[in-house]
């Protein structure tokens, strides 16, 4: 499995996950006693035991949920491949004692733990052959279509009398509409597919046989809406059927969000 080389700037991003060493080290020696670490991580228990809690019930179920598909020498490859954008050991090691990182097999769980959760975020990214179905059938009719909205349905009806007597679509658009985008433009919306518009809308713009014609009055959540369909396009391939990578981009972000949160849930 392909795994993403991690950069020297987002080893630095995953120090933070390192843990603590033993409590009775000393952190500070001054005359007549020291500060060990018990002492530190009491007052820092105080202020952030919530945030270390969740951090370790994260990875608990980060290793529960994925960790069959990180395996140890997935983990050694990717340490050889930090390790190898340092000019020597030396510096590599300093780097990780500035980090607060004490050993490389430390560095080793650090690093697992980004890793399970770069899996976690793939994992949840996938997007299904159903949605690749669903998005195809979505784009693969595209029609053209102008509208008049108005609030009210009496004035919609005295418009809809108007264009059956011969009126201009456009020049009654630009008098009346309440759609202040489209109206400067004749009521015209360009091409768009299903999934754009509100459903009343749809249902009738996306009728066969219907280009040309002018809509009676239809009730949205915005008004009343008379439309005309000019065009309509029915295509025969889609590229992103051809290459479903392209399909998943929209659902990259989202789905990647939704991870964070399956993972972090507490049960």
């Amino acid at each position: 499995m392909k795994k993403k080389l991690l950069s020297v700037a987002a080893v630095a991003s995953v120090f933070t996950l390192a843990a603590c060493g033993s409590n009775d080290e000393a952190v500070i020696n001054y005359k007549g006693g020291e500060v060990n670490k018990a002492d530190v991580q009491d007052e820092a228990y105080q202020k952030a035991g919530a945030q270390i809690a969740f951090q370790q019930t994260m990875n608990k179920l980060l290793e529960k949920e994925y960790g069959k598909k990180v395996t140890d020498k997935e983990v050694e490859a990717e340490v050889k491949k930090t390790k190898d954008q340092f000019p020597d050991k030396e510096q590599f090691n300093t780097t990780l004692q500035t980090a607060g990182i004490k050993s490389e097999k430390e560095f080793e769980k650090v690093l697992r733990t980004q890793m399970l959760l770069t899996e976690a975020k793939s994992a949840k990214s996938k997007v299904t052959d159903k949605e690749i179905e669903e998005r195809f059938n979505q784009e693969k009719v595209e029609v053209k279509a102008s509208h008049i909205l108005v609030e009210k349905e009496a004035d919609a009806k005295a418009i809809k009398k108007q264009l059956d007597e011969g009126g201009d679509f456009a020049k009654i658009a630009k008098a009346k509409s309440t759609d202040t985008g489209s109206a400067t433009k004749g009521g015209d919306l360009g091409y768009f597919t299903k999934g754009k518009m509100v459903e009343e809308f749809e249902n009738y713009a996306f009728k066969d046989g219907v280009e040309g014609k002018i809509s009676d009055p239809i009730k949205t959540q915005f008004g009343y809406h008379i439309i005309k369909v000019t065009d309509r396009k029915e295509k025969k391939t889609l590229r992103s059927k051809k290459n479903p990578t392209e399909l998943k981009k929209p659902w990259l972000k989202k789905n990647q969000l939704k991870s964070i949160q399956t993972i972090s849930t507490v049960h």
